[in-house]
């Protein structure tokens, strides 16, 4: 989910990335991280693929107000 093979897109928002990856992750435990553990998840994603800059504050609060999809 990092690069140029990245398709972060599929998701209009952090927020519905974070849905998914909470529902989703980790791959045959879903729904077993953390609220923390989803935000950290998602911080790295988008820090990898340049939507974000660190040291950006992410909280439930600020997920959807990122834009991922065009």
């Amino acid at each position: 989910m990092t690069g140029s093979k990245a398709n972060l897109g599929k998701y209009s928002t952090a927020q519905a990335l974070f849905d998914f990856v909470s529902k989703n992750m980790p791959l045959g435990k879903g729904g077993s991280l953390s609220n923390q553990a989803c935000i950290q998840v998602i911080a790295f994603l988008l820090v990898q693929n340049q939507i974000i800059q660190p040291p950006a504050k992410l909280d439930t609060n600020s997920l959807d107000t990122i834009k991922l999809s065009k």
